[in-house]
């Protein structure tokens, strides 16, 4: 039962850090398309390139540090916390 639920967190995880470049390629494409008009395979060339991207990012995090563990490392503000205290100890 754990080992479904660590499948399906790190593929949440992992499916957001595709949508993630996904998107910004599909941002990038609609400012182009506001300042120039631009063809039907132009909008299919940015989708394509986003979500390759997209794929080849997830996997290098993956591989390298974890989904999950990249996504905590972003996520994770108790060090700024204890840094904070750390700091008027030094005071004290």
């Amino acid at each position: 039962m754990q080992k479904i639920f660590y499948f399906i967190v790190e593929a949440t995880f992992w499916i957001l850090l595709v949508l993630s470049k996904f998107l910004l390629f599909l941002l990038l494409m609609f400012i182009l398309n506001s300042l120039i008009e631009l063809d039907v395979y132009v909008y299919i060339f940015f989708a394509l390139a986003g979500l390759i991207y997209g794929i080849y990012f997830a996997e290098k995090i993956r591989e390298k540090h974890g989904c999950s563990n990249y996504w905590s490392k972003i996520y994770n503000t108790s060090d700024i916390d204890g840094n904070k205290k750390s700091d008027e100890e030094k005071n004290l």
